[in-house]
């Protein structure tokens, strides 16, 4: 899995900062079927507003979860959290 997710961030950080909203959805979808849990993908766009930029990571963000609603996955928005 460690492997997947070195390969996944490469694949999601280059499309991320180029901007090709088609396959960084391919890749987000893709991550699934290797074993990558959300939570590894959000921490590694997280990461990735490093090197792309805090606006392609903001993209990247909202487009990860309408894949994850369009994969039936729950989607829990950092906003969305209650604070106690």
């Amino acid at each position: 899995s460690t492997h997947c997710i070195s390969s996944a961030a490469s694949d999601v950080y280059k499309r991320q900062a180029l901007g090709r909203e088609d396959e960084l959805r391919m890749h987000l979808r893709a991550c699934f079927n290797n074993g990558v849990t959300k939570e590894d993908l959000k921490e590694l766009i997280l990461h990735s507003s490093l090197y792309a930029g805090l606006p392609a990571a903001n993209a990247a963000m909202h487009m990860a979860e309408e894949v994850f609603k369009e994969l039936g996955i729950e989607v829990n928005p950092i906003a969305a959290k209650e604070q106690d």
